[in-house]
C-alpha cells in the first residue's frame, strides 16, 4: 500500500498530457500506470518482481513511443 501513491501521480500526470494535446505522453503514461499497478499488486501478494527474470515482455512499440508488448 506504501506505493500506490505512485498511480495518482501517473494518473495527474496524464490528465495533464491529455490537457495539452499530448496524446502519445498521455496513451503511455496509461500503459505505465497499468504496469505500475500489476507491480504493486504483485508485491502486495508476496512474490516481488526479480530484475533478472524473464518478464515475459518482448519487442518494441511499433508507433516508437519505447513501450513494449507481451508476446
Amino acid at each position: 500500500m506504501q506505493n500506490e501513491w505512485i498511480l495518482d501521480v501517473l494518473l495527474d500526470l496524464r490528465a495533464v498530457a491529455q490537457k495539452h494535446g499530448l496524446d502519445a505522453l498521455s496513451a503511455q503514461l496509461d500503459i505505465s500506470r497499468k504496469v505500475a499497478a500489476a507491480e504493486i499488486a504483485s508485491q502486495m501478494d508476496g512474490a516481488p518482481l526479480r530484475a533478472d527474470a524473464d518478464d515475459g515482455w518482448s519487442g518494441d512499440d511499433p508507433r516508437g513511443l519505447g513501450a513494449r508488448y507481451r508476446s
